[in-house]
């Protein structure tokens, strides 16, 4: 089973060694209906140089894909999202929407993004490790198929990046971010970036969105002020906000999910509802908190 780990010993953000830790609140993980053992108990280390939270131990690249290849289509499968947010504060940044733009979804998934951005004088490209069919009738641009971090090369420049719930996912955001000013307009392109909030909770060994498999590291602002010094961006705007998929769900269906989640804190409760729901109640989370942030950033 170790084989399937890498063991993290520094930051992956500044390599700094100096931290503190939290144990992660979890005896397995859960992808889907897939249980999946852990050698050890995982600690989340909080680097005090650059603020950035990491696990010490995390999935190989190698049995990640293996994973998703078996059970990302039912995880991840459309959701049909609304990204009315998202696109508000596109056209903050794009205020002539008219000319020819090119974007790049990181973790693009089956492309609900990608479809809802489209347009004739957009040109949009996508990159995910798993390659979804429907995404051959969505995308106009490139596709890539591979790790987030990994290079590509494209024949396009881009003046828009997004990672919508994809920076957690990172072994290494250095290198991704230099992967992003390379095929970039430069000082006219721009990153923005949804992603779990690490100072949004009270203990993160017990956050929801720390106890999923496919997560490796947690940010917070002053993480990501560390990310735009090192790699010389800016940042344009910065707000906590609630997770896309809940912020725009039906009240009665997040009643029945809070319900859920206050029923697991009690233990005997835990045990019947996840026989009944057949879900790791664990990964519920409260659905009204506000736990993650979005930010735009400018490459300069």
């Amino acid at each position: 089973m170790q084989k399937n780990y890498l063991q993290i010993n520094k930051c992956p953000l500044c390599s700094c060694k100096t931290h503190k830790f939290n144990n992660l609140n979890i005896e397995s993980y859960a992808f889907g209906i897939k249980k999946i053992n852990i050698p050890r108990k995982i600690k989340i280390k909080e680097c005090l140089n650059c603020g950035l939270f990491y696990k010490d131990l995390i999935p190989t690249k190698i049995f990640l894909k293996k994973i998703f290849n078996v059970h990302a289509s039912s995880v991840w499968r459309e959701k049909k999202l609304s990204y009315k947010y998202e696109k508000k504060q596109i056209n903050q940044i794009f205020k002539d929407f008219n000319k020819k733009l090119n974007f790049i979804d990181f973790g693009c998934g089956s492309g609900d993004f990608i479809n809802s951005i489209k347009k004739n004088n957009i040109i949009v490209s996508g990159v995910d490790v798993y390659k979804y069919e429907r995404l051959k009738y969505i995308i106009n641009g490139e596709f890539f198929n591979t790790f987030i971090e990994d290079k590509i090369i494209s024949k396009y420049k881009y003046d828009l990046f997004t990672f919508f719930d994809i920076f957690e996912h990172l072994y290494s955001p250095n290198d991704l971010i230099s992967n992003v000013i390379n095929i970039s307009k430069k000082n006219n392109s721009f990153i923005y970036i949804e992603t779990g909030s690490s100072e949004s909770v009270k203990n993160i060994g017990d956050w929801w969105y720390a106890k999923l498999f496919e997560h490796h590291i947690f940010w917070n602002l002053k993480s990501i002020k560390y990310l735009c010094k090192k790699n010389n961006l800016e940042i344009i705007n910065y707000s906590i906000k609630q997770h896309k998929e809940r912020m725009y769900m039906n009240k009665l269906k997040k009643l029945i999910l809070f319900s859920l989640y206050f029923g697991s804190k009690l233990t005997f409760l835990n045990k019947i509802l996840t026989r009944i729901t057949k879900k790791d109640l664990n990964l519920v989370g409260n659905v009204y908190i506000q736990d993650h942030f979005q930010c735009i950033l400018k490459i300069k």
